[in-house]
């Protein structure tokens, strides 16, 4: 059975940028920042071409609920 969607993946890393970098070239998402109280500096999330978010990408600090 094919996978059709992805959809809200949350992973939390030590290295934000190295993890954001891996879904950018390997998969090719796009960047888009997380909403407050996320920062550009604790939180990325990844999105794919139509701008659905796939990936939250947080560090290990980063706010959660």
């Amino acid at each position: 059975m094919p996978v059709e969607a992805i959809d809200h993946i949350n992973i939390i890393t030590g290295d934000l940028e190295a993890t954001a970098r891996f879904y950018a070239e390997v998969i090719g998402l796009g960047r888009r920042d997380g909403p407050p109280p996320l920062t550009p500096a604790n939180a990325q999330w990844k999105s794919d071409s139509r701008g659905r978010p796939i990936v939250h990408i947080n560090t290990l600090d980063a706010p959660t609920a």
